[in-house]
């Protein structure tokens, strides 16, 4: 998790991690729970284009 944040970061989000980011706990668990049912969740989501996880 500790890995996606620092590319995310690489990529022009704000940094999640260092000691003068207040949000790191919140936005860090956020961050968690994204992935874990991006990874684990087993039947398909539809985002707001329409789109399941299959047709990405």
């Amino acid at each position: 998790m500790m890995d996606v944040a620092d590319v995310l970061a690489a990529h022009g989000y704000p940094a999640m991690t260092g000691d003068k980011y207040d949000g790191q706990g919140p936005d860090l668990l956020g961050l968690q729970m994204a992935l874990y049912r991006l990874i684990y969740t087993t039947t398909p989501a539809t985002g707001a284009a329409g789109l399941t996880r299959e047709d990405v």
